[in-house]
């Protein structure tokens, strides 16, 4: 093992004076060089070793002096990580592992999010993260859950193969939560690696003892502990793939290359869109029942991701095959065509950067402006009063956003450039007017029908504008 601290600034800012202070910081970073030919790829096993009692009576003022043992959050977790280095480090392995100990995960993530930034802007491979933290207290059945994004799943579908595999007596709960950022797994995500958060259960994580003084080591499950580590320790030996003598085998490798025709397209709505895709089996084995999975990610942000087409296919080793689907898109916007191969892990792979090609394709036509809508409608007026505006471009724009009432006499004007929020192409959500006239809030405006206007300008001169009424009520 290469064992290293790993450095960086902290700047914290005072609210009220505005003086700088400068803290430095140090991550852990333990690193288990691969010996194959995958080394330049790096799993990382993380967990934070700093603690917070937070909710201890006084902690505000006497944080310098109070204990903040954190026997769960994240002992635990640390405990783990430690054990899981001293265990593999016994071993070669094909890709690179490294057992990350971060700081300052309590006070805003910000030993991982440093790493994280590094690592992205030096281009390192990360095949994946799994981020421990408190997976150390349940006083009810001994179970786990596994927190992911979209994007990051097979690796929670990993965890899960190794627990049945191997007979591992834990339950494990799949949570497809992208929303939850509380933790050092989402900063990586930040940068677009996969990584997943292994946790004792967010239920539990409510407990009296988080974050006070009384989180120490009698509180602990035991044996929640050693399963969950059994259950780390098997995934990350498996997917780092173990190299022993007279072993030249590869674990199952499937591989997706999107047509570069398809890569990047800008169309005009309801033109067919032929997508074609080559599906690889690197492997030394056959690959069989596989799954093939065609997601539509919409240009609307709040919709989610839309299933397409689902395949079921063998691919010898060695062999390849290759996919067609012509799909229509009807609305102005930004989509991605996302193609996952094995997104089930129905067969066990260490390598799945491979395992996903995304085309991005823009709809759009020269000018245009549309599906404006307004809600709530009417609107009874309050203090807490809000419109929300919402509007569709076919292309970038600089838009104005008036409010007129009906003698045509201007209530309210924003403006927005092109390409910003409210003046790109396809649906710029959400404009919202808290019911105030631009130029005086101290005036309250009357009841009555008013008219909500959107008018794009594009570049060469060429406007176009969309209206609708609205009606405010006192």
């Amino acid at each position: 093992l290469q064992i290293e601290f790993d450095p960086f600034i902290h700047t914290v800012t005072d609210s009220y004076s505005g003086k700088q202070s400068n803290y430095k910081m140090r991550n852990v970073i333990s690193t288990l060089k691969g010996k194959g030919s995958h080394s330049d790829i790096t799993f990382i096993v993380c967990a934070h070793y700093d603690s917070f009692a937070g909710l201890s009576a006084g902690w505000m003022w006497n944080w310098g002096s109070l204990p903040a043992p954190g026997a769960d959050d994240n002992a635990s977790g640390t405990a783990v990580l430690i054990e899981l280095a001293r265990i593999l480090s016994q071993y070669d392995f094909d890709f690179t592992i490294k057992f990350i100990a971060f700081t300052g995960e309590e006070l805003g993530m910000f030993g991982s999010k440093d790493y994280a930034k590094k690592a992205s802007s030096r281009g390192q491979k990360i095949a994946g993260v799994i981020n421990i933290d408190m997976i150390g207290f349940d006083p009810n059945e001994l179970d786990i859950d596994i927190i992911t994004n979209y994007d990051s799943e097979w690796l929670a579908y990993a965890i899960e193969h190794n627990r049945r595999e191997f007979g591992i007596k834990l339950a494990v709960n799949k949570i497809i939560d992208p929303k939850m950022i509380y933790s050092d797994h989402s900063s990586f995500w930040k940068f677009g690696y996969n990584a997943i958060l292994v946790n004792e259960g967010i239920k539990e994580r409510q407990s009296e003892i988080n974050h006070t003084a009384d989180d120490t080591i009698d509180k602990l499950t035991p044996e929640l502990i050693y399963e969950t580590a059994k259950l780390i320790i098997s995934t990350i030996a498996r997917l780092a793939d173990p190299i022993s003598e007279g072993d030249n085998e590869i674990n199952a490798d499937l591989a997706i290359d999107i047509d570069p025709y398809c890569k990047s397209l800008i169309l005009e709505p309801q033109t067919p869109i032929k997508l074609k895709a080559t599906i690889k089996n690197l492997g030394d084995e056959d690959a069989n029942n596989i799954t093939i999975q065609i997601w539509l990610i919409p240009s609307e942000s709040w919709l989610q991701p839309k299933l397409i087409k689902e395949i079921k296919s063998d691919i010898k080793s060695k062999m390849s095959q290759t996919i067609n689907e012509t799909i229509k898109l009807h609305n102005w916007g930004d989509y991605q065509v996302i193609i996952r191969v094995n997104p089930n892990f129905s067969i066990f792979e260490s390598n799945y950067l491979n395992n996903v090609a995304v085309a991005l394709i823009s709809i759009s036509s020269e000018y245009g402006i549309s599906d404006l809508a307004i809600y709530p409608n009417p609107v009874y007026i309050n203090k807490k009063a809000e419109v929300n505006i919402r509007y569709r471009l076919s292309n970038n724009a600089k838009v104005v956003v008036n409010i007129l009432d009906i003698a045509g006499n201007l209530i309210f004007e924003k403006e927005f450039s092109a390409g910003e929020n409210g003046g790109h192409i396809g649906p710029n959500n959400i404009i919202r007017w808290d019911t105030q006239p631009t130029n005086d809030h101290n005036k309250s405006i009357a009841s009555g029908i008013y008219i909500c206007q959107a008018i794009a300008e594009y570049p060469n001169g060429e406007r176009r504008s969309v209206s609708k009424k609205l009606a405010l009520i006192r």
